[in-house]
């Protein structure tokens, strides 16, 4: 599948209520379904994903498996995708910031130990698929992440495109990599910067499959990196990442 999705609106909060409606389009030579999400009092939705059928020549984003010094990245409380204290299930990562030719690289593993073995029964889409929801957010959180790092500016998603070339077992292990891919805007203080990205699967280590590839687009604002200095944690360990060690 081809997953494009676009955010717009003024966005939602906790508690508000908002529509959602999905439907299926007819194209030319395939059909697609367009899911969106609507805050109640405005037109343009929140949320708009399109998904249709993968085109046949689609291909991985390269990507180069890093190797050598790795720093651990600093987390949230509560968030889905990287939270460790939450009340409910989440998918618990801790992401990791490679330097590789100048450049910072991020990867996250999922499936890789047990724990990620049994949060994976709570997000299955069949008897042994992993829902794609997994894939898309750790995605979205990895390539955040090193877009991130190369401005020392923390942006929220805008758009993003992803490739999914197949279902990926509940119990499959999975290596996710991101990288930067440019800025928008007056270089020297950038309103958007890009990232791109691969997930292979690490079946064979020794051959890794990719199974998803995309790319994406993150709007900066200084109030969200204000809100990222004093909500990760552990507390004061993020000091380095606004440095120019990296």
């Amino acid at each position: 599948m081809d997953i494009s999705y676009k955010f717009g609106g003024s966005g939602v909060a906790i508690g508000e209520t908002v529509d959602f409606t999905v439907e299926h389009e007819l194209l030319a030579n395939s059909s697609a379904l367009i899911a969106e999400i609507v805050k109640r009092g405005e037109k343009t939705p929140y949320l708009k994903a399109i998904i249709t059928h993968a085109e046949a020549d689609s291909n991985p984003i390269p990507m180069i498996q890093p190797t050598g010094a790795v720093r651990k990245l600093p987390y949230y409380r509560n968030c889905f995708v990287c939270g460790h204290h939450r009340d409910v299930i989440g998918l618990k990562r801790r992401f990791r910031v490679h330097s590789h030719e100048g450049s910072s690289l991020v990867t996250t593993p999922w499936g890789s130990v047990d724990d990620d073995l049994d949060r994976a029964k709570q997000f299955k889409i069949t008897n042994d698929e992993l829902h794609p929801a997994v894939i898309i957010s750790i995605f979205d959180e990895n390539s955040g992440w090193s877009g991130l790092l190369a401005t020392k500016g923390v942006g929220f998603t805008v758009r993003m495109n992803v490739t999914l070339a197949r279902p990926v077992s509940a119990t499959e292990p999975l290596l996710f990599m991101s990288r930067p891919a440019g800025t928008r805007g007056n270089p020297r203080k950038p309103r958007f910067y890009m990232a791109e990205g691969t997930v292979v699967s690490m079946l064979d280590p020794g051959s890794p499959e990719p199974v998803a590839w995309g790319c994406g687009e993150w709007l900066i604002l200084e109030e969200l990196t204000e809100q990222l200095k004093k909500n990760l944690l552990p507390e004061n360990d993020w000091e380095w990442i606004f440095s120019n060690d990296i």
